[in-house]
């Protein structure tokens, strides 16, 4: 068969470089401009505001996902301003199976001023990705809707397919129809409360995308993050606030959870501290052998009104407090 190669110009947001061999043609985006290829809004705990009135508050994180070999993107307003450089978030040698992607991210503390108004950040300075809102947190944070869930994860297999016509998992469903609800009015709060993969029950290593293995004489595959999570909240992750808590599938190893430590269970408790968490990603770390406990935490809110463009601020206040839901071992809670 000849060989042929061709350079297609520039069309749209993309530098298109087609090697037209057997019908495949190779996409790349522009030189020096990284492709986003998922991102999100994520509230943690803050440090307290001071201003009218001390409250609880909350720290804005952008995320993003790009491949590997991407640089991490620089954040830019809707006038095309440098807003903020995004840093890599380092993975533990011990976290294998996703060597190609790579997580960024850039911090905003209530007192940033770009966020005392609901602001968009883009990824590049021409706009040609999606954008993600930062929150008004001049007043706590902005309480519009909620989305609350959690026990999401997909047993891809008879009893519970999650792909093809048959598949009987509605989690992708579930987030678009929320984001529809949502799209015109405040960003939701999302508050994802754990049991996002149960891909660790088969015995195979985490991963980010499908992993093979052997169950008896046949090759299977296992959802990875990619199939499991991000594609099915990928919606509601363009617009909405997320607040991440684990559930006992994402747990570090436990020395009294039999379960848990089973020789069949392969936990996911460090691709969770990777993606969501803000110390290690290390579960040796994170929980030793007796214990496996994150730090409670909290901020104050308020009811909002109206839309990101037009928003109105209630006198409504209240207070939001989290706990890590991971089954622990033998362990006493501090006073």
């Amino acid at each position: 068969m000849k060989q042929q190669a061709g350079l297609v110009s520039i069309q749209g947001w993309m530098r298109s470089l087609c090697l037209l061999f057997a019908g495949v043609c190779l996409v790349f985006p522009p030189v020096g401009e990284s492709k986003v290829v998922y991102k999100w809004l994520q509230l943690v705990e803050g440090e307290r505001d001071q201003r009218a009135g001390s409250h609880l508050a909350a720290t804005a994180l952008v995320r993003a996902i790009v491949d590997h070999d991407d640089e991490c993107p620089t954040l830019y307003n809707d006038e095309g301003k440098k807003v903020a450089a995004m840093q890599e978030r380092k993975r533990d040698e011990s976290l294998k199976g996703f060597d190609e992607i790579k997580l960024c991210q850039a911090a905003f503390p209530a007192t940033d001023n770009h966020v005392q108004s609901f602001n968009e950040v883009f990824f590049d300075k021409k706009q040609r990705q999606k954008a993600v809102t930062l929150p008004d947190l001049s007043h706590g944070v902005p309480m519009g809707s909620m989305v609350a869930y959690g026990c999401t994860g997909c047993r891809d297999g008879k009893a519970q397919p999650c792909t093809g016509k048959k598949q009987k998992w509605f989690f992708n469903k579930i987030n678009r129809d929320a984001a529809s609800r949502t799209k015109d009015g405040i960003p939701p709060l999302v508050v994802y409360m754990g049991d996002y993969r149960y891909s660790g029950e088969k015995d195979v290593n985490d991963s980010w995308t499908y992993a093979t293995y052997k169950k008896g004489d046949k090759k299977q595959k296992a959802l990875g993050w990619k199939e499991e999570v991000f594609e099915p909240i990928e919606d509601l992750m363009d617009h909405g606030m997320f607040v991440h808590q684990r559930g006992n599938h994402e747990g570090c190893y436990v020395k009294e959870n039999t379960w848990m430590s089973s020789k069949n269970w392969r936990d996911r408790g460090e691709g969770w501290l990777y993606f969501f968490g803000q110390g290690t990603t290390n579960c040796a770390r994170l929980a030793g052998k007796e214990n496996d406990m994150l730090p409670p935490f909290a901020f104050d809110a308020t009811v909002y009104g109206g839309t990101v463009k037009e928003p109105v601020v209630t006198k409504q206040k209240f207070r939001l407090a989290f706990l890590d839901t991971v089954r622990t071992g033998s362990f006493t809670v501090p006073p």
